[in-house]
């Protein structure tokens, strides 16, 4: 099962992802990794319809914030609080 992990095989409580130009395939792949990760927060820029769009479960919609990039692009980045362990 792959899964987000640290150096000693421990799983990212805290995942961001600046994923704003990835592939629908790209999204896809990293919502069944998220999906077998015990995270406890993620940031992507992704939206609520989205990220259950790309698969990922077991999600709450936090808040959303607005970013700006080092060239000045803006965007909005989304937090999710994962709902169970």
């Amino acid at each position: 099962m792959e899964k987000f992990v640290d150096f000693e095989g421990n799983d990212f409580t805290h995942i961001y992802s600046y994923n704003k130009i990835m592939s629908e395939s790209d999204l896809r792949g990293i919502a069944k990794v998220l999906n077998n990760t015990d995270f406890r927060v993620l940031a992507w820029s992704k939206s609520p319809n989205e990220t259950q769009f790309y698969g990922v479960k077991d999600v709450v919609f936090a808040f959303q914030l607005p970013l700006s990039s080092t060239g000045g692009e803006n965007f909005q980045m989304y937090a999710y609080l994962k709902t169970l362990p």
